[in-house]
């Protein structure tokens, strides 16, 4: 009974989503720079519903200041292209974000936690349409964006710590809360939310490869919500 009662509800909130499956592919590598300071860098690649072509391609970038103990802060900048929702645009317009971020790494004996907490200023295009496909960027909205992530990694058949090779499993999660200028992206607090369970190989101390899924929530300001199932590979570079 209590199944039964359990597979209702969840049939009705699905209901209540707009779905699609989407692929990701990214690429995220890390270079000491001395003992004080580390440049973060990630490319990132996302297809449209259903795999059809390129919606985004996200390069982003940071400076980040070791502050001893595993924690660092940093400050960033993306310019990330997109394919807007009119059908009728055939091109990419970029979103430019400026953001600010304090990271915490811990090891636990074989697992390693980690935490970041980002501030962004976002500059959202505005976009008219020139004929051909052709689009324009006329204005810029502007939203400020508070994310919260946190990723737990733990080695498979490997008890040492701090492991150069082998297996590993995790979990990650990150929830987006929209700080300031809520009418210009949903009129809501709540942005998104983004889970994450992976299996990887680590090469080395140098290089993992990931494979994993996501779930990504987004809440919207039309009727439905949006619900995304991601297939993502990753590929993580340490230097």
């Amino acid at each position: 009974m209590l199944a039964l009662l359990l597979t209702s509800i969840c049939g009705k909130l699905m209901a209540q989503l707009n779905q699609s499956a989407t692929g990701w592919a990214a690429y995220f590598n890390s270079i000491k720079l001395g003992d004080k300071y580390t440049l973060i860098n990630d490319l990132q690649f996302r297809t449209n519903a259903d795999y059809q072509k390129l919606q985004t391609l996200l390069p982003r970038i940071s400076l980040n200041r070791n502050l001893g103990g595993g924690k660092q802060v940093g400050i960033g900048y993306a310019h990330i292209f997109n394919k807007t929702g009119n059908p009728a645009e055939t091109e990419y317009v970029a979103e430019k974000r400026i953001f600010q971020q304090f990271i915490i790494s811990q090891q636990i004996k074989n697992t390693l936690l980690s935490h970041r907490f980002r501030l962004e200023e976002r500059f959202l295009p505005v976009t008219t349409l020139n004929g051909a496909g052709s689009s324009k960027v006329t204005d810029h909205k502007y939203n400020t964006r508070v994310r919260y992530f946190t990723r737990w990694i733990k080695p498979i058949n490997n008890k040492e710590s701090g492991f150069s090779s082998g297996w590993f499993t995790g979990v990650q999660n990150e929830i987006f809360i929209n700080a300031t200028h809520f009418k210009n992206v949903n009129g809501k607090i709540f942005d998104q939310n983004r889970l994450y369970g992976f299996f990887g190989y680590r090469l080395s101390k140098k290089t993992d490869l990931e494979l994993g899924y996501m779930n990504q929530f987004i809440k919207t300001n039309a009727p439905k919500d949006q619900m995304n199932h991601i297939a993502q590979i990753a590929i993580y570079n340490r230097f």
